[in-house]
């Protein structure tokens, strides 16, 4: 069941189904807050981030099936935030982007924090 909802949600590529990152999901399913992922068919999280006067950076897995049909409709919301810097894609990684591509995203986050 963990092996299928990580290849459904959570991860692009089958290969990354690892028993780690099963054993990682298992451990933090029961930690879950946002039961059927009903925030994100909401503007909370745009709003919330038209709100912010801090720099902001955005890193995402492009293949991330949160948003992957509709990266045009999230990229121009992003055009809006007063307080963006960057919008960084990481192709063939899923939502859990840095368990997908750590190296990538630990290079990525090291240069968005030193920026």
């Amino acid at each position: 069941m963990h092996a299928r909802n990580l290849r459904a949600m959570m991860l692009h590529r089958a290969a990354s189904i690892t028993p780690q990152a099963i054993a990682l999901h298992a451990a933090n399913v029961p930690r879950d807050r946002m039961r059927r992922r009903r925030l994100v068919t909401t503007r909370l999280l745009a709003d919330t981030l038209e709100r912010l006067h801090c720099p902001l950076w955005l890193l995402y897995g492009a293949e991330d099936v949160l948003y992957r049909e509709r990266w045009p409709d999230v990229k121009a919301a992003f055009g809006r935030l007063p307080s963006l810097r960057e919008t960084v894609f990481l192709p063939d990684a899923g939502h859990w982007v840095q368990f997908e591509e750590p190296e990538a995203f630990d290079a990525q986050l090291r240069r968005m924090l030193c920026s």
